[in-house]
């Protein structure tokens, strides 16, 4: 069973394979669809066919991938074996940019008019000018069965209610699992624009009734214990049985999601995606939450994930890389071969006690590689810096890394309440200490008062160049 109507969709294009079940019901008490326990080398017969299936499709439908592809005389008969998939052109957001440039509104990629399309999305621009992309009614439902598998593993089950605790931009965000949520029966409860004060209020007035899950980013998850704190109310009265994260790599960070897990008083859940691949890329299963560090599974049979060397951009050596994604079941909007530069550690074979076969990504996304600075030799991610911050007592939630204009580092984080000139200094030889016990790095300290580095609803923009 699928979750719209054929009469509602028009023609489907992907493949539908028998493990994927009813699309609409799960599987049986565990899992949402049997693909998930399917053995790895069944999933590689799927992403094969899906593969070969959406490089047909593209190379027919798409001026923007037909003219790229014979531009590298590559044919969709060149795919035989899933490797072949290194034949194909990388596409970086840079070659979509230019292509939209060229031909406003969306370029040449899409697969039909904008109009034929229900969905609008934009990148949140956090990393390059934003592109606009769109999703078909197959895409919608692809995403919403993806989704709702994830969910479902994290142990949320129809009839939960969900806190959606973000402003609903036109970037993707949470957007899809809110309609994912929707779909497989759960009660969605939008924060949209409404103040944090209020919406918390609004959270615990509810919470008694039912079992309730909560998505936010990570940064935003910080902000509302702070309110919470300002407010005088336990964050363990509102009753958050699990936290869905996504748009920073918190989750894999142990001593943000220990913090977290602490003051809430719920698990921590990963549920990653991207604007342009759409969908959840990764997510994380009531027993991957459990390991350490936090990890996730593979969307595999949906998504097909390269480890890219960061350097010459070929096939990494090992199980670690920076990423270049495939969506196998996006029409509307194909993508394939594209350069998302997550960097990551997956491992095809790991023994998850939940059962499931889908790879596993060893402490989720590591950081996105632009992220990197280079500091005296030594390549630096702000998730390297937050895990090591975040376990210094005395120290607030928030910090930055600000890149001087001769080309230094330097820290800047909170403590968690006023100082006297004495505990600030030695709050401030702390942090100085740890990070060089840690990066063999002395680093520039500035610690500021509490509440002096905002928190976002989304994504936090930890770089900052002093202008």
């Amino acid at each position: 069973m699928a979750i719209f109507t054929d009469h509602f969709l028009g023609e489907r294009h992907d493949i539908y394979f028998p493990e994927d079940g009813d699309r609409c019901h799960p599987y049986n008490d565990k899992y949402w669809s049997e693909v998930e326990i399917a053995p790895i080398d069944r999933i590689k017969e799927i992403q094969l066919a899906r593969l070969k299936n959406i490089v047909g499709f593209a190379y027919e439908k798409s001026l923007f991938y037909r003219n790229l592809w014979k531009a590298h005389d590559f044919h969709p008969d060149d795919i035989r074996i899933l490797d072949d998939v290194q034949k194909l052109p990388i596409v970086t957001k840079e070659d979509i940019q230019r292509d939209q440039l060229a031909h406003p509104l969306f370029g040449t990629l899409a697969t039909t008019p904008a109009t034929n399309q229900p969905k609008f999305w934009r990148t949140s621009g956090t990393t390059a000018k934003p592109r606009l992309f769109s999703s078909s009614w197959e895409d919608v439902e692809n995403d919403a069965w993806q989704v709702m598998r994830c969910l479902y593993a994290q142990g949320i089950r129809p009839g939960w209610r969900g806190f959606f605790a973000f402003g609903f931009l036109p970037f993707q965000a949470f957007w899809i699992i809110f309609n994912s949520a929707e779909f497989m029966g759960c009660q969605v409860v939008p924060k949209g624009t409404l103040p944090t004060r209020p919406w918390l209020l609004l959270m615990r007035d509810l919470a008694p009734y039912g079992d309730n899950f909560m998505c936010c980013g990570p940064t935003f998850a910080f902000r509302q214990l702070e309110v919470l704190e300002e407010m005088g109310i336990d964050p363990q009265e509102l009753r958050i049985k699990k936290i869905c994260l996504a748009g920073e790599p918190a989750y894999g960070i142990p001593s943000t999601h220990n913090y977290l897990k602490e003051k809430w008083g719920a698990e921590i859940h990963d549920i990653p995606g991207s604007t342009e691949t759409s969908g959840c890329l990764y997510f994380s299963c009531e027993a991957l939450e459990k390991q350490d560090p936090p990890s996730d599974h593979v969307v595999a049979d949906r998504f097909l994930v390269e480890l890219l060397d960061q350097e010459t951009l070929k096939p990494a050596k090992g199980d670690t890389g920076i990423t270049c994604v495939t969506a196998l079941g996006r029409f509307g909007f194909p993508i394939i071969r594209y350069l998302l530069k997550d960097l990551m550690t997956i491992k095809e074979n790991y023994s998850c006690p939940c059962g499931r076969t889908l790879p596993v990504a060893v402490g989720g996304i590591k950081t996105r590689f632009e992220d990197m600075i280079i500091v005296k030799g030594v390549n630096l991610y702000p998730s390297a810096i937050e895990q090591v911050v975040r376990t210094i007592p005395g120290l607030g939630t928030e910090f930055r890394i600000k890149k001087t204009k001769t080309g230094d580092v330097e820290i800047l984080v909170e403590s968690c309440q006023e100082c006297s000139g004495n505990e600030k200094e030695d709050l401030h030889k702390i942090v100085q200490r740890n990070l060089h016990d840690a990066f063999f790095i002395t680093f520039r300290i500035n610690l500021l008062s509490p509440g002096t580095l905002t928190k976002e609803e989304g994504k936090t923009k930890r770089i900052i160049t002093e202008d």
